[in-house]
This record gives structure tokens, sequence and C-alpha cells, in this order.
């Protein structure tokens, strides 16, 4: 082929097919040399001149060599393939500044393009410094850059690499004015393994935590302290990510500098480092300052909070695809994924009306966020994506600020602090229940095991109700708050057992009920349970009445396998129902419902395809028989 076609043509031809390619796709593609090697066409390397503009590569370094030498004016090549002659400037810091019809662009990476090694190695260290690397990889560049003049492809994968990190992305995503999954989500690890750390296959929770995690931090501690904060601050999401003896010596002013933070957990985050500080100099304001943003300022904590909310159910939704990580663990992805939600909330918070945000990303990526995080029940069976809802996370921040205070040495609790978090848990309290205090946090599901929950203590009158109705009230508060004990089991299991053929007229209510004993028969990984509440999805599921709900139906079910702790019986579990379901089903609208919700957990976990495949090739082919 490549001796057939001329090799300009070949080049037109491969960006013409690279540029209908969504930007996904088109991106990664655009940049794989091997490619355009095997198809013969010329890669034209490009580097960002602003935000919307990017130009190629040999063209600025021969415009920037030229100033070097003196020059005045330079031709630029842009990635368009437009050639602009420009007036260029170079500064005393080493910056080129091109002016173009339309105004003004400033090129702070000329030095990359000097024939100094002391003055590229001086660039370098700048960039790293604005927005590091893991450790190998500075090295790396630093010791190529020192040997000998950096070529167009290197100065290509530098951009690239420095643009695949929190600070690049951040400052791309507030200057955007376009918001989709491409934007808004990075292609690739690298960006996620920058902002948390790589996860390890066979690691738990907790020994990533202390392995992996801290010390990719100290890491970046010992060589970026002032960006590692803000680093570790985006994923210190609990008190227990919180690395108190890492940063024992960071200085009061860096945690006061976390307060120009508007993501709602590195606000939290701050909190905690001050709260074992509290006996030095400054420290109590600064407390008080942490929780006064957090708290007292109703209208720019709500928005915080709904635009986290918006962000992490695209981030949820999107997380593993996007960073290629079909084997990471259930912990690793939902880490990576609120840390980045944070991200987007401290680089959007002035650009966009947090409500409408949270709205249209609920109703664009809601469905996707719950196929995504309901295929991860089986290793985190207690969390749900509803527990990073509005009202569930100001119930967290606050929870989690009254556990800082708690956990202050005897005598030394700030009655100011007190004040303030106590005051914001009676307003909170005020409209809702008790029990959002104490759900689990954005992480506690991989924490140690809870204890067992007695249903009958929260029941009005304890142990009265013999109908899941009954137990409505307090059935989803138990579900959350720990595991159920044996006698709680074998209770829900004879009501259940009682009621095997009973069709609700309320069925939306019981439904509620349903999905709170399937939620505590997987965090208590008891399959008898989950047995008995697949019973009475396959009886509902059948009801004509259950039309709308066999979504809400299907998850329950989904929730009900994860009792299995064995990674093989769940899949198993999981794949039987499915395939019982297809068989069942006739109608035309429901199967084409279990198709589609088939697809979104594909989508999410495409590891899951032998079990999902034959109830898919079910619905499939009743689907082509309807008339």
């Amino acid at each position: 082929m490549k001796k057939k076609i001329p090799p300009n043509l070949r080049s037109v031809l491969f960006y013409h097919v690279v540029d209908r390619l969504p930007p996904s796709a088109s991106q990664p593609v655009a940049k794989d040399r091997a490619l355009a090697e095997l198809v013969g066409a010329d890669v034209a390397l490009t580097a960002p001149l602003s935000a919307e503009r990017s130009v190629v590569i040999s063209s600025l370094t021969a415009a920037v060599r030229a100033a070097l030498a003196g020059a005045r004016v330079a031709k630029l090549t842009f990635a368009d393939g437009r050639e602009l002659e420009c007036a260029v400037e170079l500064n005393e810091k080493g910056d080129a500044s091109f002016t173009l019809p339309e105004g003004t662009f400033r090129y702070v990476s000329a030095d990359l393009h000097s024939s100094d090694a002391h003055v590229r190695r001086r660039r370098l260290e700048t960039m790293f410094a604005e927005a590091p690397l893991a450790a190998g990889e500075e090295l790396a560049w630093l010791a190529l850059s020192d040997s000998r003049t950096l070529d167009d492809r290197e100065i290509s994968d530098i951009f690239g690499s420095v643009g695949d990190t929190p600070e690049a992305l951040a400052d791309a995503i507030a200057a955007s004015r376009k918001l989709d999954v491409d934007n808004l989500m990075p292609d690739g690890r690298l960006y996620y393994d920058r902002l948390v750390a790589p996860f390890q296959l066979d690691a738990p929770f907790r020994g990533y935590v202390a392995g992996a995690l801290a010390d990719f931090r100290a890491s970046q501690l010992s060589r970026h302290p002032e960006r590692a904060l803000r680093r570790i601050a985006f994923s210190g999401l609990t008190r227990s990510l919180a690395p108190f003896e890492l940063l024992e010596n960071i200085e009061d002013a860096s945690i006061e500098g976390l307060l120009k933070a508007e993501d709602p957990y590195s606000l939290l985050f701050g909190f905690h480092l001050v709260s074992v500080r509290a006996d030095r100099s400054g420290m109590v304001a600064l407390g008080e300052a942490f929780l006064e943003k957090l708290f007292l300022d109703p209208v720019r904590s709500l928005g915080r909070r709904q635009l986290f909310t918006g962000c992490a159910a695209i981030s949820l939704a999107w997380a593993r695809r996007k960073a290629r990580a079909g084997d990471a663990p259930a912990y690793w992805v939902r880490l990576a994924a609120l840390a980045h939600a944070g991200v987007l909330t401290d680089a959007r918070i002035e650009a966009t009306d947090p409500e409408a945000f949270a709205q249209w990303a609920i109703e664009n990526f809601g469905v996707e966020q719950l196929w995504a995080t309901s295929m991860e029940r089986q290793e985190a069976p207690r969390w749900s994506p509803e527990l990073l809802s509005e009202v569930h996370l100001r119930a967290d921040l606050n929870a989690q600020a009254m556990l800082a205070i708690q956990n202050m040495p005897s005598g030394g609790q700030v009655a100011s602090w007190s004040k303030i978090v106590e005051g914001e848990a009676v307003s909170d309290l005020a409209s809702r229940p008790l029990g959002l205090l104490i759900y689990p946090g954005p992480l506690d599901d991989f924490g140690p095991p809870l204890n067992a929950v007695e249903l009958a203590e929260w029941e009005t009158p304890p142990g009265g109700a013999t109908t899941l109705l009954g137990l409505l009230d307090a059935l989803p508060f138990c579900a959350k708050i720990g595991q159920p004990s044996a006698a709680t089991i074998d209770r829900l299991i004879g009501i259940l057992t009682a009621e095997r053929d009973f069709v609700p007229d309320d069925l939306d209510r019981y439904l509620t009920a349903l999905n709170a004993v399937a939620d505590m028969s997987a965090a208590g990984r008891s399959v008898r349970l989950s047995d008995a509440v697949l019973d009475r999805c396959t009886t509902l599921i059948r009801q004509k009445d259950a039309q709308e709900r066999i979504p809400y139906l299907l998850s329950i079910a989904v929730t009900a396998c994860s009792a299995c702790e064995d990674r093989k019986a769940y899949r198993d579990r999981f794949g039987a129902f499915f395939t019982s379901t297809a068989f069942r089903l006739d109608d035309e609208t429901d199967l084409s419902t279990l198709r589609q919700i088939i697809d979104h957990m594909l989508v999410a976990e495409r590891r899951m395809a032998p079990e999902l495949g034959r109830a898919r090739l079910i619905a499939a082919y009743k689907l082509r028989r309807a008339p």
C-alpha cells in the first residue's frame, strides 16, 4: 500500500480517518507513532500555544532558535495546517511571545529547545515543580536533557506527560467552554496513577494505604512538598487516609494554603491536619476558618457539595474505563474517581452553576454510575452511589469533623470548633434522619468489620413487625450501619419466605424495604438471605405492574448476589439470575430494558461477559421474534 499511495496522500487519509473518531479514541491514535509509520503517514507533533491553539513543534523549534539568534519575525505552522508569519520576542526568563492577528501568545517552555543543557534542565525542573511526574520519570527526562538536545518527539512526549497531571488538567478544565466526558475524564492510567498511586492486584485496601500509597506520597513530598500536599488533600477522603506522620514536618503555612481549596474533602482534610496541631499558635483560628468555609457559608457550601456530587457521578461512571483499569480493585477505582471528582470541583467552582451541573450530570451519567458501581458491590457490599448525594455528603463531612474533634486529647478539644460542628449537626438533623451521621463514608466500607446489628433494637415497638413493610422505617438504617446479626437474618428469611408469592399494593415502598434487605444480605455475606431476596425479585419481576420497576428490581438482585464472598460463586449466581430472568420475560419493552441494562454492565465490567452474554443473547433472540 505504501508504494501505491503517495506519502502526502497517506498522511491526509490517516488524519482524515483520525478526525472522524471520537476524541477519546482520536487523540491516542493520532499520537501513535508506530501506527502512523505502519501506514506510512507523517506524524505532525504539536505543542500547546494556548488552551485552544497548538503549533507543530518543528516550526516552533525553528522559530524559537531564530529568536535566540536575534530574529524578530518567524513562521509558525499550526496543527490545522495553516502557516503564519508572526512577531516573536524572548524575555529574560526565556519565555517566547508570538504576536498573531488574534492576539499575543506566550510560550513558557521555549527553553526546552535550547542547545544549552543548563537552560533545558532549569526549564524541566520548573515544569516538574508545577506538575510533578513520578520520580523515575523526572530523573529519566533530566538525564536525557543533560546528555543532548531534545528532539521534536521528546519535547512532544514531555508536554504529553506533564499534561497528564491533575495540575495541568485543572488549568485546562477551568479554561474550557465545553464539558463532556472527553474533556472531564483523562484517558490512560498515568493521570490516575499520578493523582493517587498505582494499584497492586493482590493488596487489600489497608495494605495499599500503608504500602504503595504511603510510598508514593513520601516520594512526592520529598521532591515537591507543596504540590504533593495538594494532591494528598484530593485523596484524603477519610481520616484513615490522612498521612499524619508523613506530614509532621510540613509547614503550618502550607496547611493554611489548603483554605484556597474549593472541593469539600480537601477542606475537611485541612481541618484533619489542623486538629492534630491544635496546641500550636494560630491553629485554633485556622481550624475555625476551615470549618466556617465548610459549613457556615450556606450558598457556597451547598454549591461545593452539589458540584462534587455531579463530578463524582461522571467520575465513578467512567474512571475504570478511562484509566484502562479493568482488573483494578474496587477501592482503587473509587479512590481515584473521587479524588478526580475533587480536582474537577476545585477547577470548575467559579465557572459552573453547581445545581444545574449536578442535575445535568445525574441525568446524563446517573444510570452509568449506578451500574458501574453496582458491579463492584461484591467487593464493597455496604456502599452504594446514593451515599454521595448532597444530603449524605453534608452528613459525612459533619460526622468526620465531629470525629476529628473527638479524637483530640482529653481536655484539648476546642470549644469554638465544637460549636460550629454541633450547630451544623443540629441544623442538618432538623429535617433529616439521625442515621445519616453514621452511614458509611466514601471508603469506610473497605475498613475493618462492623459490629452486628439487631434489627429489633431499631423497631417501634421492638420485634413487633411481621411483614417487610412493617419494618420499612428501620430497615434502610440498619442496612448501612453494620452487619445483620444471625437472629436478624433468620427473622428476615422467615418474613420473605412467608411473603414469597405476595404482591403488594404499594410496590414502591415494598421495593425500598426489599432493597434494604438485599443490602443486609450483602453486608452480612448471607447467601441464605440472598436466596430469599432473589426469590422475591423473581416473583415480582413477572408482575404486570412491575414493568417500570424492572431496573430497580435488577439492581436489588445484583446487590443480593454480592452476598457471595467467593468471586466465582458470585459470578455464577449473577449469571444464573439474569439468564433465568431473560427466559421469564416476554414483553418487548421488558426485554429491551433487560438488554440495555446488560449493555451498561458490560461496558462497566467486561470480565462479566461470559455470565451476562447468555442472558443478552436470549433477550436479543426473543426481541427478533417479537411481532
